[in-house]
């Protein structure tokens, strides 16, 4: 059974790829190439560098796989990705569910997080309230996220 563990800097190259595999083969069904392009800068090493350094981020990890990624920075949860191959059994509610409890013993009240339209549906089943819709345009292409909330 897959375990959750810190990330550590020499898991960096196959945390970079894992998420920009995600980001390809599943943002093409909602995003505009742009858009896709803006999300693979955002997750450049060294942004995956910095998140991990401002925070806390942690691996789902299969023996020496790593299947799943995310953070907690401040009061803000993000980079929860998924192989497409192991999405659709728990592992991103796992990875929430870590992140959460880490959030509760920082003594944290309230998180928030951007949601694509792709894991929304995640979040809604977790009980995180719809705080907006939000439309940002890279170039002149749409990017529609939801910025959601959780109360501890």
């Amino acid at each position: 059974m897959p375990g959750i563990r810190r990330f550590k800097r020499e898991d960096l190259k196959a945390t970079v790829e894992l998420i920009h595999t995600t980001i390809k083969l599943c943002y093409p069904w909602i995003y505009p190439l742009e858009v896709i392009d803006f999300f693979l800068k955002y997750h450049s090493p060294e942004q995956i560098l910095k998140k991990a350094s401002e925070g806390k981020m942690f691996l789902i990890v299969d023996i020496e796989k790593i299947i799943g990624t995310g953070y907690l920075v401040g009061d803000e949860i993000g980079g929860i990705y998924i192989l497409p191959d192991e999405q659709k059994k728990g592992y991103g509610r796992k990875m929430m569910d870590h992140l959460l409890g880490v959030a509760k013993n920082n003594g944290l009240k309230r998180i928030w997080l951007d949601a694509t339209p792709f894991a929304k549906p995640l979040y809604d089943n977790m009980n995180f309230d719809l705080v907006k819709k939000a439309r940002d345009l890279v170039g002149d292409k749409p990017l529609d996220y939801y910025v959601m909330e959780k109360y501890l």
